[in-house]
């Protein structure tokens, strides 16, 4: 299953939740608009029209208050769903079938691989399901492509949730599932947010 189409199926489960924010910003606004009114023109009645103007202003201030407090929770909403989409993805990706999991690891390493000489570093998790197996099918698939075909696993684990770290010399190449994770995010963002709030 590609990331697209994990990303995809996150976002059709994201949809119910973005109705609902929306329903309550909703509600909330009516209310508390419906109070400010109200006091509004209580306000008046007692009054007169002397203090109308004043009244205005306030009623002014209130609603352009109530809106960018309105503004900001809906933002600070909107990235706290994202976040969630986003993370969803990475423990879809972790919660691939072994195979599955193994082949998307073969496919980060054949893709970032400079020269087929480098350290793999990998999460904990990882190293308990990567094998000896797996490292000769990759160095094979190295040594077809021209590549040196040494890649040998580290002894230090990565601090990563998933995905891979290749490094040589003074050389380390980020694979990690939270930084593709992350560039997708920067690439698909404002799309994601357009499907799921519009």
């Amino acid at each position: 299953m590609s990331l697209e189409n994990i990303l995809s199926e996150i976002l059709k489960e994201g949809e119910e939740e973005k109705l609902k924010i929306i329903r309550d910003a909703h509600e909330m606004a009516d209310n508390i608009l419906a109070k400010a009114k109200e006091d509004i023109k209580e306000f008046k009645r007692e009054q007169g029209e002397k203090i109308n103007k004043e009244a205005m202003s306030v009623k002014e201030r209130i609603i352009t208050s109530f809106e960018l407090k309105k503004d900001k929770e809906l933002l600070t909403e909107k990235k706290r769903v994202l976040d969630e989409v986003f993370d969803k993805v990475i423990k879809k990706v972790k919660s691939l079938p072994k195979e599955e999991y193994l082949n998307f690891l073969e496919r980060l390493i054949l893709k970032y691989v400079q020269t087929g000489d480098e350290q793999l570093f990998i999460s904990e998790d990882d190293k308990k399901i990567v094998d000896e197996g797996f490292l000769k099918r990759i160095n094979e698939k190295l040594r077809t492509s021209g590549k040196a075909g040494n890649i040998v696993l580290s002894e230090e684990t990565a601090s990563i949730l998933g995905g891979v770290i290749l490094g040589r010399e003074n050389i380390k190449i980020n694979a990690s599932l939270e930084l593709i994770v992350e560039d997708i995010r920067e690439k698909w963002e404002k799309e994601v947010g357009q499907i799921l709030f519009s």
